[in-house]
């Protein structure tokens, strides 16, 4: 981080953070385009991970003719709301999303009260080559007990 000055700002409940800048001018140069994973919705593989690229941010191109990119094969065997983040250090991406179904057709109420309560993590160095899934209990208690 040589070479980048330490801001500060407050967020909109009067805490202040630091940061530091990234430098979009080096970020620009190493991008080719920008990658969305998504899942598509509730009928039969709807809850598994799609690709999408882009190179302006406003046109998009599935990816593997449409078709699923990574498949849950642990929990629920499905999975929503997936998120891409990348480990500075190290440079790995992974990509976590939750283990949820709600294809099978038995609604949000069932998924709620007896649902998986686990997170599913893929890795990868190089966004084409994935390492095999895991998944990752992070609740372990119904929620409506816990006034969620």
């Amino acid at each position: 981080m040589h070479g980048q000055t330490e801001e500060r700002e407050k967020c909109r409940f009067g805490q202040e953070f630091k940061y530091r800048p990234l430098k979009t001018s080096r970020m620009k140069e190493n991008m080719a385009a920008y990658l969305f994973a998504h899942f598509i919705g509730e009928e039969k593989d709807g809850e598994q991970i799609y690709f999408s690229v882009s190179r302006d941010g406003l046109h998009w191109r599935d990816l593997n003719n449409g078709t699923p990119v990574l498949f849950s094969q642990t929990g629920t065997c499905r999975v929503r709301d997936p998120f891409l983040v990348r480990n500075p250090k190290t440079g790995r991406i992974y990509l976590i999303a939750t283990d949820l179904r709600i294809e099978a057709g038995r609604g949000w109420e069932d998924a709620r009260e007896n649902g998986s309560k686990s997170i599913i993590i893929w890795e990868t160095e190089d966004l084409v080559h994935w390492k095999v899934w895991r998944d990752r209990k992070v609740s372990c208690f119904p929620m409506e007990k816990h006034g969620v």
